[in-house]
């Protein structure tokens, strides 16, 4: 598999960016943030197209402006077929969503996570809100039945001058309201069993 350099001419057309736009200007930036939200959602999209004639047992989503101060967890890798509803974000800054910098996603839900610009109009529709990325994470992982767990990989967005935005890491910080941080206590908790599961299945 190769990677692909794809343009920005006529995304925008393709995904009614004008519909989007009347939905609200949810960043207050005259839209910028929302046609650059669009931008990567597509190449998303056509990354997640690539890989399915590959039927994986898990897809790793990162994105090549990080840095990572800490590595992924190796032994989700393991169990495919156990772990095929599991999707594993990062523990931080989820805003009244889930965090959307970077995942690894079981087989059942690597198309949702990778392919979820399909769904901005039913999740306005069905939410009341404007297009908000970390919401819509969270909307099409419901929506698919995804097993949320989390990570605690730490990781850094670098600028295109080379220097790394403020990052905050606390999971609490942008939680919201409360069916947020008990959705967030719930996710920390089947961890836990997951990760019980793999130490138990090591075990001599």
């Amino acid at each position: 598999m190769t990677g692909r350099l794809t343009s920005t001419e006529g995304v925008l057309e393709h995904w009614n960016f004008e519909q989007v736009k009347a939905l609200g200007d949810t960043w207050a930036d005259e839209h910028a943030s929302l046609r650059n939200l669009i931008y990567q959602l597509n190449s998303l999209h056509t990354v997640t197209a690539m890989m399915e004639s590959f039927n994986p047992d898990f897809v790793v989503f990162v994105r090549p402006d990080n840095f990572y101060h800490t590595p992924l967890p190796t032994y989700v890798f393991k169990h495919p077929n156990a772990r095929r509803l599991n999707t594993y974000i990062p523990d931080w800054q989820w805003w009244g969503g889930l965090n959307d910098r970077f995942a690894i996603c079981g087989r059942d839900t690597y198309m949702a996570y990778g392919k979820r610009i399909e769904h901005i109009f039913d999740f306005c529709k069905a939410t009341g809100r404007k297009l908000h990325s970390e919401r819509l994470l969270k909307y099409v992982l419901q929506q698919a039945g995804a097993r949320i767990c989390t990570m605690d990989t730490k990781a850094s967005r670098v600028r295109i001058t080379g220097a790394f935005a403020d990052e905050s890491f606390s999971p609490k910080r942008g939680m919201g309201k409360r069916e947020n941080r008990y959705f967030h206590l719930f996710a920390q908790f089947r961890t836990f069993m997951d990760r019980q599961r793999s130490d138990k299945t090591e075990a001599p």
